[in-house]
């Protein structure tokens, strides 16, 4: 989707493999950061230990808590941006 309410929450899946699935592929340090028109406005992270592939990794929130606008999130992995998702949250 790419056009959200604000009674909706949001939600940006990644998800990762990598090449010899028979092996987890260890400790990741995982951040997402929200923007708003441009604008950070939140953003977290988590290590997480990959055990198998594809790993599915996510971050949500409700819409009304970053509020209307065009929205940014990037997922990082170990520092390097990984996948970004793009969408919009009307307002009333």
């Amino acid at each position: 989707m790419t056009t959200f309410g604000l009674e909706d929450t949001v939600a940006c899946m990644v998800d990762f493999a990598w090449e010899d699935v028979t092996h987890p592929s260890g400790e990741h340090q995982l951040e997402w950061r929200w923007y708003r028109d441009g604008s950070l406005v939140s953003q977290s992270q988590k290590e997480l230990y990959f055990k198998t592939s594809p790993y599915s990794t996510w971050t949500d929130r409700a819409a009304t808590s970053v509020g209307p606008g065009h929205f940014r999130v990037e997922t990082l992995l170990d520092g390097v941006t990984a996948a970004t998702c793009e969408f919009q949250i009307k307002g009333p």
